[in-house]
């Protein structure tokens, strides 16, 4: 694993969130909920719905996915 660039964000209240850019993939890590992910690209929704339901369940998952949209489409962040 080679670690590009990361970057790290706050999400909800008090959840800690890194994103960090490997060769093949975006590492997305919440260690306040012990589980982390790959995604592919912070504005594929569908790719990353599933992949963050599976560590964080539906609701929490479906929220993240669309706050990194949010992210990527609004704030231009993170410039991966």
């Amino acid at each position: 694993m080679v670690l590009i660039m990361s970057s790290s964000f706050k999400v909800g209240s008090a959840s800690l969130s890194f994103l960090g850019k490997l060769l093949w993939a975006i590492l997305h890590v919440m260690p306040d909920f012990d589980v982390g992910c790959h995604l592919a690209s912070l504005n594929d929704v569908l790719w990353n719905t599933e992949r963050l339901t599976k560590v964080l369940g539906t609701v929490d998952g479906v929220t993240v996915a669309y706050a990194l949209l949010i992210l990527f489409k609004e704030l231009g962040y993170p410039k991966f």
